[in-house]
């Protein structure tokens, strides 16, 4: 497992950091060239300080031009030596590609030598390699070691991914609780990642006592570092009033500043604004551009709604193959919205051959989402028998499903989910209509199969839709 950004350990550029270097020797009268040149008759004789010193010097251009290579050169030396802050070094040079060749296994290899010796950033850097299956056999075990002896050094850095692998379960049992602390330790220490996780913790509230004020000041001190999905969050935060006074056009301006640096969440957000013309002027081309820039980076819930767009023509020229395009991205990556939308192309031929088998496929997807238009539509399929067998039974199943009038349990935040995403005038259309289309299917059963359904209902909704009775898609 990655605990940091894109799965993939950043690499850092040498560490410029001077240290004491125990440089007595040296007479303090002695002027700047000739303190150079004894360092550099010192450090080639062999003596370490001299060579460390001399490495930094090259590193930071201090009483010299710069240079990545001498630089690496005389860090390569003092670290062939021991000495610790070389290893360190080396190890970052290889794995930024200064001076050198990228080459994470011998990244790997001098930041083992520098841990080994306790070196705090060393430790954390070898448990990131490691976690990420980096120039290393991925091990997760051995990655919490590392991040353990580093965090409790002050690692900011270790301690949030320390936090992101007992929050995952991976290299160590799963405790969230544990990982809220380390969080908050690093979070404490001013690392965003951090902050931003307490945050989601907090917001949630399963872990840890629910606190929206505190999670949105955690988001802000991880927005003010630039973190793109802090930014997001409080924008969401504004939207839905939530740890702060409700503002949509506060919440435009935090989703606008992230997504003008490309981030696809606050784009589709703020599409979605623009449609409603919440906290902006209602304009469907600025919505459909935003859901555009968004979809084009392969977020499926604007491709969802980038395929509505075209559908409807809002915003854009309408274009049903356009639509069945976006349709098809989104549902590929199992995104509700676009299943059900695919399932409306197969079964309306919506520029392609009608197909009811395949209709019902997609609606059979997006229905285990919780998805409730999937849910009517598959509850019609089996009324008429259309791209399945008649099954009355099941039609009775699943429009009481889409009415929500089993009670909800296990899926009950899943659905939810779902539901936020479809405006509340819309849902309750579709679950009169719902409601409607179950009495009457209520008349086709007997008392006895009226109960299997329920009892059938029960099993579903505890499973979280997974075991609905309807075969693997």
């Amino acid at each position: 497992m990655a605990f940091e950004g894109n799965h993939r350990m950043r690499a850092t550029r040498l560490t410029l950091v001077w240290v004491a270097l125990g440089l007595g020797a040296v007479a303090c009268a002695t002027g700047p060239e000739a303190l150079l040149d004894q360092q550099i008759e010192a450090a080639e004789s062999g003596d370490v300080s001299a060579q460390i010193a001399l490495a930094y010097r090259y590193a930071d251009g201090l009483g010299m031009p710069r240079d990545a290579a001498e630089a690496v050169r005389w860090f390569r030396h003092a670290a062939e030596q021991g000495h610790v802050d070389a290893q360190f070094n080396l190890g970052a040079a290889y794995a930024a590609g200064l001076a050198v060749e990228v080459d994470t296994a011998e990244a790997a290899r001098w930041y083992r030598l520098a841990a080994e010796q306790g070196h705090p950033a060393a430790q954390y850097r070898l448990g990131a390699l490691l976690a990420a299956g980096d120039g290393v056999a991925e091990n997760d075990a051995e990655a919490f070691r590392w991040l353990l002896l580093a965090a409790e050094q002050g690692s900011a850095e270790a301690q949030y991914g320390l936090g992101a692998l007992l929050a995952a379960g991976e290299g160590t049992p799963a405790d969230p609780i544990e990982a809220a602390r380390w969080y908050r330790s690093a979070a404490g220490l001013g690392h965003p990642l951090a902050q931003y996780s307490l945050g989601l913790m907090l917001a949630v509230g399963e872990v840890i006592p629910e606190d929206d004020a505190e999670a949105v000041r955690w988001y802000r001190s991880a927005a003010d570092q630039g973190l793109l999905a802090a930014l997001y969050e409080l924008g969401a935060s504004f939207e839905s009033g939530e740890g702060v006074e409700r503002d949509e056009a506060q919440a435009v301006e935090w989703y606008r500043r992230a997504a003008d640096q490309g981030y696809a969440p606050a784009q589709n957000a703020l599409g979605a604004l623009y449609v409603d013309g919440r906290g902006v002027t209602q304009d469907s081309a600025e919505a459909a551009r935003w859901y555009r820039l968004a979809a084009e980076q392969g977020h499926a819930a604007s491709q969802s709604n980038l395929g509505l767009m075209y559908y409807n023509g809002r915003g854009v020229e309408a274009d049903e193959a356009e639509a069945a395009r976006w349709f098809s991205l989104a549902a590929e990556q199992g995104d509700p919205t676009g299943q059900y939308g695919l399932g409306q192309v197969y079964e309306a031929g919506i520029a392609v051959r009608p197909d009811e088998v395949q209709a019902v496929h997609w609606y059979r997807r997006a229905a285990a989402q919780g998805m409730p238009y999937a849910q009517f539509s598959l509850g019609t399929a089996y009324l008429f028998g259309r791209g399945a067998p008649q099954d009355f039974q099941r039609a009775y199943l699943w429009f009481g499903l889409a009415a929500g009038r089993f009670a909800q349990t296990g899926s009950e935040a899943e659905r939810d989910e779902v539901l936020s995403r479809i405006p509340p005038e819309e849902r309750a259309v579709a679950e009169a209509q719902a409601a409607n289309a179950q009495d009457r299917a209520w008349l086709l059963l007997t008392p006895e199969t009226r109960q299997a359904v329920e009892a059938q209902a029960s099993v579903c909704l505890a499973s979280g839709y997974t075991d609905c009775g309807e075969p693997e898609p």
